[in-house]
């Protein structure tokens, strides 16, 4: 078997690719999910369609859509917990620029599942 060489002058004034480390990384963290086989065509045809690269895609898909959340024991049990710690906050603050913006977008999202829920609530009662 020979071996495969590259060209001089490809060797000479190329430095080795720096590993670069999660430390100074912005975006260190990944996110995975799996999917059939159907779903992953559709998600990519969306993808080409909306010209934009697949992580940007995502994050606008999860970030921007309107939130439903399905009731149940964890999710009740999770937003209390949720809401336990942004009363908390609020309670050792004094002043509304001491805010934590995480604590206020947990705020939002809750509000948003609970106006949700109450406009699903009223659709059913129009039906009735």
């Amino acid at each position: 078997m020979t071996k495969i060489f590259r060209r001089d002058n490809l060797v000479r004034n190329t430095k080795p690719k720096e590993r670069v480390s999660d430390k100074r990384r912005k975006k260190n963290i990944t996110v995975a999910f799996r999917v059939s086989s159907e779903e992953y065509q559709k998600i990519q045809t969306r993808v080409e369609l909306s010209g934009l690269k697949k992580q940007e895609y995502y994050l606008q898909a999860i970030l921007n859509q309107k939130l439903y959340a399905v009731g149940n024991v964890r999710t009740f049990d999770t937003m209390w917990k949720r809401i336990e710690e942004v009363d908390e906050h609020l309670q050792s603050i004094e002043r509304v620029d001491e805010l934590d913006p995480e604590i206020l977008h947990t705020l939002e999202t809750i509000v948003e599942i609970l106006d949700s829920h109450d406009r699903r609530t009223e659709i059913m009662k129009d039906k009735d």
